[in-house]
């Protein structure tokens, strides 16, 4: 056969069935490549995913091709949809068996039948997940679902000691045991949908895995203090995870991890809600410009000055912003910390969190950008700290809300009603509708 055409050996393959393809892979490496790649063809995959080294929605009677592929040693992502069949922990051995077997795979994406699985014993979905990273379980697993992201993190190594002959000290090398997985992670399928990826991370980086449960449903992912990210493990995950329908970001990350954030707001262009805190000086070098195509459907825009200012003075038009909140600094910053919002015209809410200088407290020594914000209506002010010298001269504050010439409605947020306050304000702008609120009672 190997004398023959290549065109005449596929008309030949075209008419056989997948085992009897499998079964004449055997005869020669040139037949080989032949059989495999028609029976994967027939099944949806073509020669350019296999020379792209990624091969998307895998049916079961593919993968099977795929495991006698001599082709197969370089690959780096796969995708699979596992049938509702009651060999279905046969197929999860195949695939953990395959995935130790091409250790160039870093991607592998499960299509699950939930309606099946809960009836496989005594082998259950977890403990297969489980089989898929433990080459990584060394360092620590971050997983994200639609309940949030949380880590997983290996025992602290310990020092240990044993007596041949002389006191020696062996320092442990703790994994993430099946046990304190199970303990840590939620599979329930009903919050999870039907897919779980994983992504192998290599060193140097500080994390072992990423794993994401029902990642079409993720559509919120929130990397704050309370998950106990290193600044390593931030800019590791927000340089490897893509989330198809994210549409609301909050993280809070240092200086090192900027980079990393403009990656990964270039790969999510669908977010509409931005909250970035950074643990800065808020001096630094601002990180290389967004470009023109991104954040195109953002809709509110919540951080540090620093971080806004970035945004803001990007090539992005940003033309859906609605809504910008501001963490003011505790003392005067160097640069205006309202620079950019001029040029957005959509923009009707600005929410200021104040937590030692105030605005207002310039005076008439700089020009201010607020008289160029004729469309702000509602301005919202929260006070961490004493809002004393308000009580004892609101004219300032007064003159500062006089240069929003939209302005129709201002909130006062505070840990006491500011109700003198509001009254002055009342008074002096008759216009504008103010509120006291009281800042414990805020959600």
């Amino acid at each position: 056969m190997s004398s023959l055409a290549d065109e005449l050996i596929l008309e030949i393959l075209r008419h056989l069935d997948d085992s009897e393809l499998l079964s004449l892979a055997t005869v020669s490496k040139h037949i080989h490549a032949l059989a495999v790649l028609s029976c994967l063809g027939r099944h949806g995959i073509t020669e350019a995913d296999v020379e792209a080294k990624s091969l998307p929605q895998l049916s079961m009677s593919a993968f099977r091709a795929l495991r006698v592929a001599h082709f197969a040693t370089g690959l780096e992502s796969i995708s699979l949809r596992l049938p509702p069949t009651r060999y279905i922990n046969r197929y999860f051995q195949y695939l953990v068996d395959f995935c130790s077997r091409i250790e160039s795979i870093r991607f592998i994406e499960l299509e699950l039948p939930w309606d099946y699985i809960p009836s496989i014993a005594p082998y259950s979905y977890e403990d297969h997940v489980y089989d898929l990273i433990l080459a990584r379980a060394s360092r620590p697993i971050l997983v994200v679902s639609p309940l949030g992201a949380y880590i997983v993190r290996p025992p602290a190594p310990t020092l240990l000691s044993h007596f041949r002959g002389a006191l020696t000290l062996r320092k442990s090398n703790p994994i993430i045991s099946r046990e304190r997985f199970f303990a840590a992670v939620d599979f329930r399928p009903e919050h999870l949908g039907r897919r779980v990826s994983i992504r192998l991370l290599d060193l140097p980086s500080p994390l072992g895995s990423l794993l994401v449960l029902g990642a079409p449903t993720v559509t919120h992912l929130r990397l704050t203090p309370n998950i106990h990210l290193s600044s390593a493990e931030v800019s590791a995950v927000l340089t490897t995870l893509t989330l198809p329908h994210l549409v609301g970001l909050e993280v809070t990350l240092c200086v090192t991890s900027e980079p990393a954030l403009r990656s990964f707001l270039l790969r999510h262009k669908s977010l509409s809600a931005i909250n970035l805190q950074t643990e800065g000086s808020g001096e630094e070098e601002l990180p290389a410009p967004l470009s023109a195509d991104m954040l195109l459907q953002t809709e509110q825009l919540i951080g540090s000055p620093r971080l806004v200012r970035w945004i803001l003075s990007s090539h992005s038009s940003l033309p859906h912003l609605t809504s910008v909140t501001l963490e003011l600094p505790s003392s005067k910053p160097s640069t205006n910390y309202l620079a950019g919002l001029a040029e957005r015209p959509l923009l009707t809410d600005l929410a200021l969190t104040i937590r030692g200088w105030t605005p207002w407290d310039d005076g008439d020594k700089i020009p201010h950008v607020e008289s160029a914000l004729p469309h702000v209506s509602d301005l919202h002010l929260t006070f961490y700290r004493s809002a004393a010298v308000l009580r004892r001269n609101p004219a300032k504050l007064v003159r500062w809300l006089r240069l929003f010439s939209g302005l129709q409605r201002v909130a006062l947020c505070y840990a006491l009603r500011l109700e003198a306050v509001c009254a002055r304000l009342r008074e002096d702008l008759p216009g504008v509708a103010v509120i006291s609120r009281v800042l414990s009672s805020l959600g």
